[in-house]
């Protein structure tokens, strides 16, 4: 059964913080979704610890979750033949400067640099890249981009907005 994107992602960042505790908050918080959304994926991955014998999620009430790696080839070979091949789209470029645009529309607040490159897969460098090419589109809705102290920022009206939501609707 294949991972959905965001239990992929999950498991990246268990990863990528092998050891560390986890929050259930940090998750839908990062992603977007709810604490109860987070907690089924969780459960769903820790059923597949029983059959996976490369990794384990334990799991401790008041710390979070984390994941504790076995054999890393292993994992990584899990990873590799168990991800949404939605994921990979994340390698081209245009794919995740539209995906950036639609989680700063979708966000109201300031949002970091470091969190947009976790979800796009790619480095901060590479975030602050597409987020330049990304303000000559933002323009073309009066909406603009500020990025500042590592964090981003979508300003406009909300007419522009829905404006944009619709053109990125019909570009699917």
């Amino acid at each position: 059964m294949p991972l959905t994107q965001r239990q992929y992602w999950m498991l990246r960042a268990f990863y990528k913080d092998e050891g560390q505790f986890i929050k259930t908050s940090y998750f839908a918080n990062a992603l977007h979704c709810t604490a109860r959304s987070i907690q089924n994926d969780l459960a769903t991955l820790r059923h597949i610890t029983r059959q996976e014998p490369s990794f384990l999620l334990e799991n401790r009430k008041a710390n979070g979750t984390r994941i504790i790696i076995f054999d890393s080839d292993g994992f990584q070979h899990y990873l590799d033949t168990n991800s949404d091949p939605s994921i990979e789209r994340m390698n081209n470029k245009d794919y995740r400067i539209m995906e950036l645009f639609r989680i700063l529309l979708r966000t109201r607040e300031r949002i970091a640099l470091k969190e947009l490159s976790t979800i796009a897969f790619s480095s901060t460098s590479t975030i602050r890249s597409d987020l330049k090419e990304l303000s000559s589109l933002l323009s073309r809705f009066d909406l603009s981009l500020s990025v500042e102290q590592g964090y981003a920022i979508l300003d406009g009206k909300e007419s522009a907005r829905r404006q944009a939501i619709f053109f990125l609707a019909m570009d699917q």
